[in-house]
């Protein structure tokens, strides 16, 4: 049995990160719609880059952060 060429990798790696993309959009559009449903609030700062913070609130953020030992919300 052959190598895979690797032009070949490169179509399979592009196919798993489109896979990756669209299984992380579908969590994402659940969680949202879990939260319209039981009406929590949505907070999304996935986006939001580091620079984009001011210092306090990146502070508050990291304070926050280390509280729970770097773990998500639970």
């Amino acid at each position: 049995m052959g190598s895979i060429p690797a032009s070949a990798l490169k179509y399979i790696n592009m196919y798993e990160t489109l896979e990756y993309w669209k299984q992380y959009k579908q969590e994402k559009a659940l969680q949202e719609k879990i939260a319209k449903e039981f009406k929590l609030p949505v907070s999304d700062n996935s986006t939001k880059l580091v620079s984009d913070y001011d210092k306090k609130e990146f502070d508050e953020w990291m304070n926050d952060l280390i509280k729970r030992n770097g773990t998500t919300k639970y």
